[in-house]
């Protein structure tokens, strides 16, 4: 789930995400910048992805199911590799 800071510096952009859910196999496509924060939390890292956001990113994703993530990204190392 996309959580925010929820407060008057989060971006439009960012803004409408709120509380949006993605599901694991999906994060590296949506936030192709992301990155672990722990085994729970993922920064999504949106304005990495969007050049005319400012500043850092301070939104996170709440992890539901983080097994699904993780399957997801070592299934698409294992195809590179091959």
């Amino acid at each position: 789930m996309f959580i925010t800071e929820r407060d008057e510096r989060v971006c439009p952009f960012c803004r409408q995400l709120e509380h949006t859910v993605h599901r694991g196999d999906y994060i590296p496509q949506r936030f192709p910048f992301y990155s672990f924060i722990d085994a729970t939390h993922i920064a999504p890292e949106v304005h990495l992805s969007h050049p005319f956001l400012k500043g850092v990113c301070r939104c996170v994703l709440e992890a539901v199911n983080i097994g699904e993530l993780c399957e997801g990204q070592l299934h698409q190392e294992k195809l590179a590799v091959l």
